[in-house]
């Protein structure tokens, strides 16, 4: 099944590459065997894989021509219906004739829709959308139970934010990028892409799935390195490549939307699962070990600290008076005793949010490993190199427009002191103001609307 949507870029040949989200099912449906042809009814064009299209052939074939109107729709459709071969990076070159039907040009919108794909000029994908908008908007008042099916289909994973985090972390194509959280490769796929042959990424991950979806891409394209730990080892991962410094680092922070989906990971209260939580599987204590022997103060703090939970005291409590009657082990039994003790639910939240969150935040030592790598980000950085970091939440977001802003003002020196600019040893500039999720992205991905990216760049 196809889904989501995506932003990508074509070249002025008509070259352009699928996401690894679109391309991995392609290639395990057909081996990279597509066609391409319009919709009749739209303008824009439509992606099948070759068994898919081979069925709808048939079924073309055996319409009798009774009128005009079927000729021209058969005409039309097998006319433009175009064989084409994904190459081992996942590209093609679109036709000429294709092209110019669905009036492309070089920034695109490639929409799944299932069995197929949709690929549309951006600019007529906008109209689409607005059309669609006009019905039922990101800000239509929903019951909860539909809101509740709306956020679980948007945590099927897309990538946020990708088209402006790439654009803001690109700054030249030869350079050498860092990936710190690489999850399926999303933003990686297309950083690569905008990179000349020269260029190249270091991808970061704590998840060993993450290590097989990159060592997948490593097969086919040589430009992309993998390190499996936290992007708080950057200075050792770099000195692995023998690599002292490169030209941006990217954090796409929190919990990716796959580790989310799979129960058996232990991150969501959606479906029962045993509580692990651990990003990396490999190695440290899951959240039911800490549970099971963590202090009730340290509990309070931690759902106080890590998830802002009003009712931290009392949720603690209620946990270890659980765990003395039975040890806490699938997400049913955490999310049930925190919900119980929880005695003011914030609508269209559930009441546990916080407290997953929180947890989670403290088995993967998520604030200290960003910590970690603020203290060393700016020298790590060529100059004029950027960092580019997506938060979710205000704990993680406010550490790093507290970190940019100081290493933008310089030194802290007393008023009146006379100082030269040399002084005030500033290391960073800040590129813009920071970004949200625009109504698109924000309509077919509901996660994004908690997301902001801060973004500077190293002048000293």
């Amino acid at each position: 099944m196809f889904r989501g949507v995506q932003h990508i870029n074509m070249d002025s040949k008509g070259r352009l590459a699928l996401p690894s989200r679109q391309r991995e099912p392609l290639n395990a449906l057909c081996d990279g065997q597509i066609v391409v042809t319009i919709d009749t009814q739209t303008s824009c064009l439509v992606i099948y894989p070759l068994p898919e299209w081979e069925r709808i052939e048939q079924d073309l074939q055996a319409l009798p021509d009774l009128n005009t109107g079927v000729k021209r729709f058969k005409r039309l459709l097998l006319g433009y219906a175009t064989d084409l071969e994904l190459d081992g990076n996942g590209r093609l070159l679109l036709p000429q004739p294709l092209r110019d039907y669905a009036a492309l040009d070089k920034k695109l919108v490639l929409v799944g829709q299932g069995k197929k794909l949709e690929l549309w000029a951006e600019n007529l994908w906008m109209d689409e959308r607005d059309k669609a908008l006009e019905v039922a908007g990101p800000e239509a008042e929903l019951p909860d139970e539909l809101l509740t099916l709306t956020l679980e289909v948007g945590a099927m994973h897309e990538t946020v934010l990708l088209r402006e985090a790439v654009e803001a972390l690109v700054t030249t194509p030869d350079g050498m990028y860092v990936d710190g959280t690489f999850g399926r490769g999303g933003h990686t796929t297309q950083v690569l892409e905008a990179l000349s042959d020269s260029g190249s990424v270091l991808a970061i991950d704590k998840d060993p799935e993450a290590a097989d979806v990159a060592a997948k891409m490593q097969s086919t394209d040589p430009r992309l390195a993998f390190f499996h730990g936290s992007f708080a080892d950057l200075p050792a991962a770099l000195a692995q490549q023998g690599v002292a410094q490169v030209d941006g680092i990217l954090l796409d922070l929190g919990v990716s939307s796959p580790q989310l989906d799979q129960a058996q990971r232990g991150f969501s209260f959606q479906a029962d699962g045993p509580l692990d939580m651990r990003m990396d599987t490999t190695r440290g204590a899951t959240a039911a070990q800490w549970l099971a022997s963590a202090e009730q103060d340290e509990i309070s703090a931690v759902l106080k600290d890590y998830g802002e939970e009003r009712f931290a005291k009392r949720i603690a409590a209620a946990i270890v008076e659980a765990r003395s009657e039975q040890p806490l082990e699938t997400t049913a039994q955490l999310a049930k005793v925190v919900s119980e003790a929880n005695p003011r639910w914030e609508k269209h939240k559930h009441p546990a949010t916080r407290a997953f969150q929180a947890i989670r935040i403290r088995v993967n030592r998520e604030l200290d490993d960003l910590q970690q790598l603020l203290d060393v980000a700016v020298d790590l950085l060529t100059v004029g190199g950027r960092l580019v970091v997506i938060s979710f939440h205000s704990l993680e977001d406010r550490m790093v427009k507290r970190y940019m802003r100081d290493m933008a003002r310089g030194k802290s020196l007393p008023r009146g002191v006379p100082v030269t600019e040399a002084d005030l040893d500033r290391r960073l500039k800040l590129v813009g103001k920071a970004v949200k999720a625009g109504a698109e992205e924000l309509a077919a991905n509901p996660r994004s609307r908690s997301a902001v990216m801060r973004v500077a760049e190293k002048i000293a």
